[in-house]
This record gives structure tokens, sequence and C-alpha cells, in this order.
């Protein structure tokens, strides 16, 4: 399998596409109109000029992410996770952050340093299908089925908790998922960065990366710790009212994510130097 990339589309009614994407046969997850759509497609698929010419005119959340082969990703120390399925908002939608997040940890105005406090919750169980691994909307978390951390327990795997995910109503743990939550984080480590766009906050003064898409990330390797497989990355990335820390994960969790096959994330490869 060759190198491809891959578009992670999000639509909505109110883009007045639906017709459209059904007539071109690509199957998305979500209900719109009543709801947002989302489906992934990679450059190499005969639609994707014409899916590029609809996020172009309708200004559709785009982002991509490098399918790599499967001997690249066993063949790499380190790697950066990427989830590719996302269902459902953070609870309560109005003030998810304020319940979910330290306000006097974050900048009021980028968002960075905004450290987790409480559990993320959430409005009902989510239906993972075939998918091991997802995310919330808004959010850059990572959330696992149960047999993903039977599986890294039973491997030894290193560096992360294991935080339940609340159901809203009855303020009881989520059956099918919980949060990976990594406890370290790297030193600096980021090369190649006068090729990144940034954004320096006015307030706090502090660097947001734009995240790299295509390709590898590059990163020292003495920035990461030792005795860990799971780690977040010293800088932050977004951009606007978005801000997250990178997760990567060592070549321990990479063997056990493919010798499983599970769905929902994919991993790139990290260059290091």
């Amino acid at each position: 399998m060759a190198m491809d990339i891959i578009h992670h589309i999000v639509f909505a009614g109110s883009d007045q596409i639906t017709e459209v994407i059904n007539d071109l046969g690509i199957k998305y997850d979500g209900n719109p109109p009543s709801n947002i759509g989302v489906f992934d497609i990679a450059e190499s698929n005969s639609r994707w000029p014409e899916v590029s010419r609809l996020v172009v005119e309708k200004d559709l959340p785009d982002v991509c992410y490098t399918l790599f082969t499967k001997e690249e990703v066993l063949s790499a120390e380190w790697l950066r996770v990427n989830v590719t399925f996302e269902q459902g908002y953070p609870q309560p939608e109005a003030s998810w952050d304020r319940v979910t997040l330290d306000q006097d940890s974050e900048c009021s105005k980028c968002r960075l340093w905004a450290i987790q406090k409480s559990n993320f919750q959430i409005k009902k169980e989510p239906r993972l299908g075939r998918k091991d691994f997802m995310s919330l909307f808004w959010t850059a978390i990572v959330l696992a089925s149960m047999p993903v951390f039977e599986a890294f327990e039973t491997a030894g795997v290193r560096g992360y908790e294991k935080w339940p995910i609340l159901i809203r109503a009855t303020q009881e743990s989520a059956k099918s998922v919980a949060q990976i939550r990594a406890v370290r984080q790297t030193k600096p480590g980021l090369l190649d960065m006068s090729g990144l766009r940034t954004e320096v906050c006015r307030q706090c003064g502090r660097v947001k990366f734009n995240r790299v898409m295509k390709g590898r990330i590059r990163y020292r390797r003495d920035a990461f710790p030792p005795d860990v497989d799971f780690v977040l990355s010293h800088e932050w990335f977004g951009s606007g009212g978005m801000a997250f820390q990178e997760l990567f994960v060592s070549n321990r969790v990479a063997r056990v994510v493919v010798d499983h096959g599970w769905k929902g994330l994919l991993l790139d490869p990290i260059e290091l130097l």
C-alpha cells in the first residue's frame, strides 16, 4: 500500500451539499441536514477533485493526515496519534469547558494551558460499531474501548491513566469507552518550527503552532522520556479558540494497535533527530 493523504471532512445541512455528497456515492457518519455529516476521503480517490472544490466553495472544515504503510508504522520509535472517528459533544454543551477544564490554568483568550480538572461528560453511551477509538467534537481527547485498556495492561504499556467518561444524566461511567490520559510530556523538541504558521497570543504571549497536517512531524529524540509509552508534546497546537497538545505513543503501543487491527485512529511515524 502506497502512502496517501486522507481528508477528514465535516459538513452541515446549512452547507446545502448533502444531495451532492449523496450523488457522489460518498458514505458518511451523521444525519444531515438535521445534524452534521462526517467522512474521510483519500486524495487518490477519483471523487476527491469534486470534494476539494466543495471544501473551497463552502469553506468546509478539512483536517488532513497521511496514511502511512504498516511497515512504516511498525518501524517507528515514536508516533503521533490521529483519531479519525468523532461522535457526540462534551456535556453540558453550553458550558462543558467551564465544567471540565481548569479556568485558572488557561489563558482566557487563546485557551493555552487548558488543563483538564474533571471527567468529560457525554449525553449517552457511544455507538462504536467496529471502531475501538473515538473522540468528541470540539475536543482533542482520545477515548478507547475497554478491550484496548485490557490489551495495554497485558502488554505492560506505561505512562497513561484510564479516566471514566460520565453519562451526563446519571453521572455513571460509560460502559463502552474511557479516556486515555498521558501523565507525562516531552521536553521542548519540535523541529522545523520556521515552516509552521504560528499564533502568538497578545494576552499571554505564548505561541500556538498550526498542526503539521501532511508527512512526518520532526522532533528531537532526546525530548522523549525513556520510561513511558504515552506522552504529550511540550508544544501546543491549534488555531483560534482551539488548543491542544499532541499525543505521542511508543513503538510498543503501535504494535499492540496494529496486531489487534483496531480502527478509529491512525498513527504517524515521527522523524527523530
